[in-house]
């Protein structure tokens, strides 16, 4: 009888654990694995419509937003051939579906996905307008320039994210409240300065611009812009070329009342990918025209009272 007893209690101790296994959370199915997404238990996070074949949850991040509330985002997409995918992102709050992100609503993307090199660099958080509240960044897609990002910021008065621009390069900038965009497009360098406004709007405000083509071995054609209004204007240009004599010449040109104008001339020398001015030339800038004052018209003369002019 007591044999029977222990063996009674060694199996109800095994149908305890095998129940505590049982009501475990399972983890996210690893990005190798392509099962369709499983119909989740809420039926708010459900969807009645149909995923598209091999979509999954690729990954999961959490966000905090408006001081301390915590956010799990699920990437929903698919990998394939090395490159990973996302064509929805799901953003839960205690476990309840909050939003649907679908990608396409870009409007930047050539399909209804996005497109990145590997799972890890499809997406993540961070604050791009300085409120405190995480945003949402996908890479959009996989190209020898630099990739284009897409940001969706989260909006504590409807508490949602919305899309708001797509970045290359994007470099935070806290301090002065400021966004450094440093990309490559054709074989051109870019630097552009992204600057929110006092009503939290992102304006364009300045361009730093090197082409390679439009310049020497040693040297790119330099180009500086501003943007007041929004209006792309050219402040000065950088080029070089050599002279008749062999010499590498650099020419800075300025805009002075709307006409680019040459304001410095220097001789260089390059040695061991070193450059070293030798000589600075201070070139004349243009006189100011001085508009021509209007002739006075002569007055006719009074005629006394009564009489009038003769035909």
């Amino acid at each position: 009888m007591a044999e029977k007893k222990k063996t009674l209690l060694l199996w109800a101790v095994l149908l305890a654990l095998m129940v505590l296994g049982c009501g475990r959370t399972e983890t996210a199915p690893e990005p190798e694995e392509t099962d369709p997404i499983q119909e989740e238990e809420s039926g708010d996070a459900a969807g009645t419509e149909q995923e598209p074949a091999g979509d999954y949850v690729l990954s999961s991040v959490n966000a905090t937003v408006d001081g301390g509330r915590v956010l799990r985002l699920d990437a929903i997409g698919q990998t394939e051939e090395g490159r990973c995918g996302i064509r929805e992102v799901r953003v839960y709050e205690d476990g309840q579906l909050l939003q649907t992100i679908s990608c396409a609503e870009s409007g930047a993307l050539e399909d209804s996905y996005t497109h990145a090199p590997s799972v890890e660099e499809a997406m993540s958080v961070k604050d791009m307008n300085f409120d405190g509240s995480e945003d949402l960044d996908l890479c959009g897609a996989v190209t020898p320039d630099t990739a284009p990002h897409l940001y969706w910021l989260w909006n504590s008065g409807i508490g949602q994210y919305l899309y708001a621009y797509t970045l290359r390069g994007a470099q935070l900038r806290p301090q002065s409240r400021e966004i450094i965009a440093a990309y490559v497009i054709d074989g051109v360098n870019y630097a552009d300065r992204w600057q929110y406004g006092p009503e939290g709007a992102l304006a364009l405000t300045e361009r730093y611009v090197e082409d390679w083509d439009l310049g020497t071995e040693d040297f790119p054609l330099r180009e500086y812009y501003q943007f007041p209004d929004g209006v792309e204007t050219l402040i000065w240009q950088q080029f070089t070329d050599y002279d008749d004599e062999g010499r590498t010449i650099r020419e800075t040109r300025e805009v002075i009342d709307g006409v680019l104008w040459p304001v410095r001339r220097e001789e260089l020398e390059v040695t061991d990918g070193v450059t070293r001015v030798i000589r600075t030339e201070e070139l004349p800038l243009p006189e100011p025209e001085i508009p021509e004052e209007p002739l006075e018209e002569e007055s006719p003369e009074a005629l006394p009272e009564g009489e009038t002019p003769e035909a």
